[in-house]
C-alpha cells in the first residue's frame, strides 16, 4: 500500500518522534522494536534529515540508524551518509584550525582556553566526528583581546564585524565575545572574554575555573579546557540562556554525563548554589534525562522529584524543541528566563540591564545593532 503523505498541518511531527526515539534508542530490543516500527510510517525523509541538521544531531543520528540501514530507502541512506561525512570532514578540519591558532598563542605566551566544539565533542561523545559543531569557541583574558586580534589578522583571519574604534571598545566593555572569521569565510572563531552577556548575571569566576583546567586529548595532541563540573555548568547555563532551542545542547548534557562517569557531583551541585544557578543545572538535568535517560546520583534524582514546575517546563520545552518550528514572543521568553533564577538579585538585575543597560548601550555605542 503507498503511505499517505503528510498533511500540512502534521508535517513534521512525526519525523520528529523518530528523531526522539533514535536519541532514547538503547540496548533494549523493545526500543529497537519501536524504532523499526516509526520506520514503518511515511518519513519524509528529507525534512527528517534537515531537522536532524537544524538541531546539530547528523554524526549521532547517523551512528544510531546504522543498524537499521535495511529499513531506509536507498537514496534517503545516501543522503544521510554523505551528511555525516561532510560533518565528520568539517569538524576535522575545524579541529585542524584550533590545533593551529592554539599554538600560535602559546608561542606568543597567550593563555586560551578552547571550551566547546572539538573539545567538548571529545570529552562528551568520545569521537569529534559524532558532535555536529560550526564554529571555535576560546576563552582569553580581556587584556589580551588586541593581542589575540593581531596575531589572527597577521595570520589569515578577518574581523567578523566591521567596527569603528569607538564601537569597537563599546563591545569590549559592555559584550562579552568577538568574532573572526578564515577560510574564505567558512571557518568562525569566536574569542569570548566572558561566557555570555551581563543581563544573564552567571557570575562565573574566571580567575578560579583557569586555575582548575582539565587536560583532554584531541586527534593525539593535548590541550586544556573547563574542568568537567565547570563544563557542565557552562552548557546548562548556555542552554538555558537559548530556552534549549537546539536538541544537540540536550544531548550534550547527556553524553557528558554518560562519557565522564567521575564527574564530582558534589562539586557541581556547590557551584551551582553558589552562583545561583541551581534551578537551571535541574533543569538541564532533567530535559538530559527525558530526553537521553541519564544515570544520576539518588540524591540528586530525589532533589529533581521535588522540582515539579521545572518538570513541567521540561516536559515542554522538548514538546516545543522536537514539533515544527514556531515563533515565542520576547516577553514569554524573559518571563521563563526569569522563572529559572532563584535569587531575586539576579532577576532584578536581569531585568534591569536587559531592559535599560543593554538598550542604552546599543543607541550610544553600537548603531550597527547588537551583534549576534
Amino acid at each position: 500500500m503507498k503511505p499517505v503523505p503528510h498533511s500540512d498541518q502534521n508535517r513534521g511531527v512525526l519525523e520528529h518522534q523518530f528523531l526522539r526515539r533514535l536519541l532514547r534508542l538503547s540496548a533494549d530490543a523493545v526500543d529497537e522494536d519501536k524504532v523499526r516500527a516509526l520506520l514503518n510510517q511515511p518519513l519524509d525523509w528529507d525534512y527528517f534529515v534537515h531537522a536532524a541538521h537544524e538541531h546539530r544531531l547528523i554524526g549521532l543520528i547517523y551512528q544510531r540508524l546504522a543498524g537499521f540501514q535495511e529499513f531506509i530507502p536507498d537514496q534517503s541512506w545516501t543522503q544521510l551518509r554523505d551528511r555525516a561525512r561532510s560533518v565528520s570532514d568539517f569538524n576535522l578540519g575545524l579541529t585542524g584550525k584550533l590545533l593551529k591558532l592554539l599554538a600560535l598563542l602559546e608561542a606568543h605566551n597567550i593563555p586560551a582556553v578552547p571550551y566547546k566544539g572539538p573539545v567538548l565533542a571529545q570529552l562528551a561523545y568520545g569521537d569529534i566526528k559524532l558532535r555536529q559543531f560550526t564554529d571555535l569557541d576560546l576563552l582569553v583574558n580581556k587584556e589580551d583581546f588586541y593581542r589575540v586580534k593581531e596575531l589572527l589578522l597577521a595570520n589569515g583571519c578577518e574581523p567578523g564585524w566591521r567596527l569603528t574604534r569607538k564601537q569597537e571598545l563599546a563591545v569590549l566593555r559592555h559584550y562579552y565575545n568577538y568574532p573572526f572569521v578564515s577560510n574564505e569565510k567558512r571557518v568562525l572563531i569566536e574569542v569570548h572574554w566572558e561566557f555570555t552577556e551581563s543581563f544573564f548575571s552567571f557570575a562565573f569566576d574566571l580567575a578560579q575555573m583557569r586555575n582548575r583546567l582539565t587536560a583532554v586529548e584531541v586527534l593525539g595532541r593535548s590541550m586544556r579546557t573547563l574542568a568537567l563540573e565547570d563544563t557542565l555548568l557552562v552548557l546548562c547555563a548556555h542552554g538555558s540562556k537559548h530556552l534549549w532551542k537546539r536538541i544537540g545542547w540536550i544531548c550534550d548534557i547527556a553524553m557528558l554525563i554518560r562519557q565522564q562517569p567521575n564527574l564530582d557531583w558534589k562539586l557541581v551541585v556547590e557551584r551551582a548554589t553558589r552562583l545561583g544557578l541551581l534551578r537551571i543545572l535541574w533543569l538541564g538535568l532533567l530535559l538530559a534525562d527525558k530526553l537521553m535517560t541519564v544515570t544520576l546520583p539518588t540524591e540528586i534524582e530525589a532533589r529533581l522529584q521535588r522540582e515539579p514546575l521545572l518538570k513541567t517546563m521540561a516536559d515542554q520545552i522538548l514538546e516545543d524543541s522536537l514539533s515544527p518550528p514556531k515563533s515565542s514572543g520576547s516577553f514569554q521568553n524573559t518571563m521563563l528566563q526569569l522563572k529559572l533564577r532563584e535569587r531575586m538579585t539576579d532577576k532584578l538585575s536581569y531585568c534591569f540591564r536587559l531592559m535599560v543597560a543593554t538598550r542604552l548601550v546599543d543607541s550610544l555605542f553600537m548603531p550597527m545593532g547588537r551583534p549576534r
